[in-house]
């Protein structure tokens, strides 16, 4: 299943309440960026073991991706737009867990 959101509070919601397998998580988002989705859902019981993939424009996945970017979010990985459906999939099943398999992803 995959489910979407309009912004970033509402991202944050939907994680809560569904505890998706995988997050896709855009850095420029209205309402909340992804920077405070990522701290939030990792501050969260809930939602903190949740892996997620930020994804955004080059510099700034790549300046969170080499460390160059003081505050780094800690992401499982990092996707750079634009993006093609195989490496995205690639990048989701290896988060996946071994058994049982994707039961939902957030995007």
């Amino acid at each position: 299943m995959i489910l979407q959101a309009a912004n970033g509070a509402e991202g944050l919601e939907l994680a809560r309440q569904e505890q998706p397998n995988v997050i896709l998580l855009d850095l420029r988002m209205p309402k909340m960026s992804g920077g405070e989705v990522f701290k939030a859902l990792k501050e969260d019981a809930v939602t903190k073991k949740i892996r997620v993939i930020v994804v955004s424009g080059s510099t700034e996945v790549e300046a969170y991706d080499n460390g160059e970017n003081p505050g780094k979010l800690p992401a499982d990985e990092y996707l750079i737009k634009p993006f093609d459906l195989d490496e995205l999939l690639l990048k989701v099943r290896s988060l996946m867990p071994q058994a049982g398999g994707a039961e939902g992803a957030l995007a």
